[in-house]
């Protein structure tokens, strides 16, 4: 075999452990691997199959015990894993002698002074060959340099590159003591598999057999009854083979000779089966008459009948799936005689089918797979290009899946997906097709569109199906949404990838507009797409042209007026389009690996800034903002720490700023990550508080020191009655659970006086200073004080028993 099935042949075992991808994608990706590994699994059964059947037709050929052995040597030995094979034979003075070899190697490994001794404790007798027939078991050496029994042969076994060898006891019958061994050495370093071994061993079982049977019949009738015994030799052989159907038929096709294998395998005992043709028996009736055909020209001379997989008949009717090879031999006087040796493929065939299945069809739901899905597309663009039809694509995502899937469990998950694909698939059409995308999504091709109204009504259908609850099998109920975008075919594609794309796209807006409803691909979707992606190649640029600088805004105690903290902020002076806001660049890098870089400058720049404050006596901690995807795909605690270190700097000078659904989609390292960094004092920020998913048992889990109340409530807070009571629960519950509470965005008095009576410990905003570069703030002794802010500061905080002097 080539290296690479080798190596699936270690993966068909079990396997090296693999990295843990999170969500679906790791089973994306473990199905994947099952699919290669089954793939490879068949290409190693067939060649094992093909070393039995040509073994197997050695035995049946050999006329001598030189030619059985010497040619069942050289057979094996053609299989590219295997270099040198020989068969050994128990001599009377309990030794081994080489009766055969078939050796390959550039060094050869077998010479004149080659010997092993079948005498206990002697050291020629502890190698593989002397054990296997001693202990009467099969005898694996899977390192030759380092089994220590090998040590008589291990400087041999080096110079011809022997890595393996298989030692193979040669028994008359099955439990009999070994008369000899069957020694495989193999110069691929991955060793004998489990699977393969059994097969071997089967193949020595036939040769030990044969040699028996050929030395008994050489016993028995060496003299004048040779030619009879030869042809009673050859029935025992090949009736004694073991799951090798083997048939002899007649110049007329009748059968002459059915073994026991061929009734296990077609149904008919030998009396049921001698004497009738063979059309009749095990030939489906399509193709009687060529098998016919080809049966007599062979036997007039002509071409010989290749081997190859047939499907065959049971006595049932079943078919059965076989490797059929065929020999013809020509008696004196006689008519010539066709023997067929049929390896059964029954098993082989149920594993390929299963592997079609896996190759098409999604495990989880049952529903057609991205390759199915591709062969589909294919096939409807085609068919509408050629009749003029239109032809939709729906993209399918079902919303907050990931909150519903951690929240709920990945069984429950799976139960939701089953159930999504379901419902959904109820309502198609007979030529309609729903396939499962990946993960939570899914695609609905609808072939023959005319107009788009029929799309309409198609997508709201589905929309609709969501209305109703899902219910688990434990009784429990949940309701979801879905987004749907949707691509019409030629309008906005004209191929799979494009149409795919294009509702990926759509489906996106749909999720931007607010989620469960549907969203058409529109060409100004593409218009934004190119200028994200010219967004995203200047700012590859702008990492390289050091374009990207930190502004850092104070975070102020609101009891005493004093800078804690400041945030820092990123902002991107680019020399082409001037000042780039962070809401236009940063959905870029999100979607991209750029985010992972730009996250680890501002942790270097933010380090750098504090340990300049620490040299100058400033007692200030730098807050930096993470996103989901550095936790995601990016190894961040790594690089804080590295830079903590780097700068010389405290976990309690820099602190980490998150929001509620990162923590909500962190994985299990992700918050011990979390945790750990917050065990060594590092501050974290809940950014955002009371725009996501809220939820006190978030706060409970998470390791969190600050909640950051966001600036819509501090807005809303003086003149709408339901934000001010939302502000009021959040420091409650805030204060209740020990943490502090931040009012983001105080731009007023009146704002600064509400947070400050509502209990706020800190306050941010542009009331106390926007977000300045480093250079521009100013600094009193060893503290960073506001000028501009000082004066209004103390009018409100004396008023409110505040110590602006910090």
């Amino acid at each position: 075999m080539a290296a690479s099935s080798r190596y699936t042949r270690r993966q068909l075992a079990g396997g090296p452990p693999s990295t843990p991808v999170q969500g679906e994608r790791r089973r994306e990706l473990a199905l994947a691997g099952k699919l290669e590994q089954l793939y490879r699994k068949e290409q190693y059964l067939s060649a094992i199959l093909q070393l039995v059947s040509d073994v197997n037709q050695v035995l049946l050929h050999a006329t001598s015990m030189e030619q059985l052995l010497r040619r069942s040597c050289e057979r094996i030995t053609r299989h590219e894993d295997y270099c040198v094979a020989w068969i050994g034979l128990r001599e009377d003075d309990d030794s081994l002698r080489v009766a055969y070899q078939s050796d390959r190697c550039e060094v050869p490994y077998l010479g004149d002074d080659f010997h092993v001794s079948l005498v206990p404790g002697d050291p020629g007798s502890a190698g593989p060959a002397g054990r296997c027939v001693l202990e009467n078991r099969t005898v694996v050496i899977d390192d030759t340099q380092k089994d220590p029994g090998f040590a008589p042969w291990r400087d041999r076994a080096r110079c011809s590159g022997i890595h393996s060898v298989a030692g193979l006891p040669l028994r008359a019958t099955a439990g009999a003591a070994p008369f000899g061994c069957l020694l495989i050495y193999m110069d691929s370093p991955d060793g004998f598999a489990g699977r393969e071994l059994r097969s071997l061993q089967d193949v020595a079982d036939a040769i030990g057999r044969a040699v028996h049977l050929r030395r008994e019949t050489d016993q028995r009738y060496r003299a004048e009854q040779a030619a009879r015994d030869s042809e009673q030799r050859f029935k025992q052989l090949i009736d004694a083979l073991p799951n090798v159907a083997v048939q002899g038929y007649d110049s007329e096709h009748r059968v002459i000779y059915w073994n026991r294998s061929s009734e296990q395998l077609y149904g008919y005992s030998p009396d049921e089966a001698v004497g009738r043709r063979l059309e009749q028996l095990i030939i489906p009736e399509p193709m009687r008459e060529t098998v016919s055909r080809v049966i007599d020209r062979w036997m007039a001379g002509g071409e010989p009948i290749p081997p190859g997989e047939l499907e065959l008949q049971h006595k049932d009717g079943s078919q059965v799936a076989v490797y059929s090879s065929h020999v013809l031999l020509r008696g004196n006087g006689s008519g010539p005689e066709m023997f067929c040796v049929d390896v059964d493929l029954r098993e082989q065939k149920r594993v390929r089918e299963q592997l079609q299945r896996l190759a098409t069809v999604d495990l989880l739901t049952g529903l057609p797979n991205r390759m199915l899905l591709d062969q589909e597309l294919r096939h409807r663009i085609k068919e509408a290009s050629r009749y003029g039809y239109g032809l939709a694509i729906l993209f399918i995502d079902i919303d907050n899946f990931k909150l519903i899937n951690d929240s709920l469990g990945h069984e429950r998950g799976d139960e939701l997906l089953r159930a999504v694909s379901e419902r959904i698939g109820s309502r198609l059409r007979e030529y309609e097709m729903l396939a499962r995308f990946g993960g939570d999504e899914f695609v609905l091709v609808l072939p023959r569109v005319e107009q788009t109204d029929e799309v309409e009504r198609v997508a709201s259908k589905v929309i609709d199906g969501f209305s109703l609850p899902v219910r688990f099998d434990d009784g429990r109920e949940t309701y979801v949404t879905a987004s749907i975008g949707i691509a019409i075919y030629p309008e906005d594609g004209r191929d799979k990838t494009e149409l795919l794309k294009n509702a990926d796209m759509a489906m996106y807006r749909a999720k931007e507009y607010g989620r469960n409803r549907f969203q058409f691909f529109t060409h100004s979707m593409n218009e934004e797409l190119q200028y994200r992606q010219e967004l995203e190649a200047l700012l590859r640029q702008a990492l390289q042209r050091r374009e990207l600088v930190l502004h850092y805004q104070p975070q102020v105690a609101l009891r005493t007026g004093a800078v804690v903290s400041v945030e820092a902020l990123i902002r991107w002076q680019s020399p082409r389009h001037g000042m780039i806001s962070p809401a236009d660049f940063l959905p870029v890098a999100e979607r991209s690996e750029l985010i992972n870089r730009i996250g680890e400058w501002v942790i270097e720049e933010a380090c750098r800034q504090c340990r300049r404050w620490r040299d100058q006596g400033l007692d200030l901690r730098v807050d930096i903002n993470l996103s989901g995807r550095q936790f995601f795909y990016y190894d961040v605690f790594s690089v804080i720490e590295a830079m903590l270190d780097r700068f010389g700097l405290d976990h309690r000078d820099l602190g980490i700023e998150l929001t509620e659904q990162v923590l909500i989609e962190a994985s299990g390292e992700t918050l011990a990550g979390l945790e750990r960094l917050h065990r060594k004092g590092m501050v974290i920020s809940l950014d955002d508080f009371g725009t996501g998913y809220s939820s006190l048992s978030y706060l409970k889990r998470f390791p969190v020191d600050v909640i950051k109340i966001d600036k819509e409530f501090i807005e809303g807070a003086p003149v709408d009655n339901n934000d001010r009571s939302i502000m009021e629960a959040v420091v409650a519950v805030g204060h209740a659970m020990g943490l502090e509470v931040l009012a983001e965005g105080v731009e007023s008095m009146e704002q600064l006086r509400l947070v400050r009576e509502m209990g706020c410990d800190l306050g941010q905003g542009y009331l106390f200073q926007r977000p300045q570069p480093a250079a521009s703030l100013q600094y009193q002794g060893n503290r960073l004080v506001l000028p501009d802010f000082e004066q209004r500061a103390a009018e409100v905080c004396n008023g409110a028993g505040i110590d602006t002097d910090g």
